[in-house]
């Protein structure tokens, strides 16, 4: 078992609190360039969830989440999620970039393979 493993919970699907969110189905009416921007404030705020108080252990492995990752790649990816999952699109848009970003590679982490 790694550090952060023994420090982090697998949540299944994680529950990311609105804030001053938007729906994916009003951020989907927005350009690919609004929507590349609105993945890297959400994907900033939660690496940068340490501050207040979140697991650093934790966040450093979300962190390896993000390699080789683009903004416009996350953001593709989310019109692709919501257009295959109707029910995105009443999901709030930060719920839906999170799982794409953070849920297979933190779920695959959990489970002890490499991310």
């Amino acid at each position: 078992m790694r550090p952060a493993q023994a420090q982090c919970t697998d949540l299944g699907l994680m529950d990311v609190p609105v804030g001053f969110g938007i729906s994916s189905d009003a951020l989907m009416a927005e350009s690919d360039t609004t929507i590349a921007f609105f993945v890297i404030g959400a994907v900033d705020a939660t690496l940068r969830s340490a501050v207040i108080g979140a697991d650093a252990g934790c966040i450093e492995q979300l962190a390896l989440c993000t390699e080789g990752k683009t903004a416009e790649a996350i953001a593709a990816a989310f019109r692709r999620t919501v257009i295959a999952i109707p029910a995105n699109r009443a999901q709030p848009a930060q719920q839906v970039v999170f799982n794409i970003v953070f849920g297979d590679c933190f779920r695959t982490f959990m489970q002890g393979e490499p991310a």
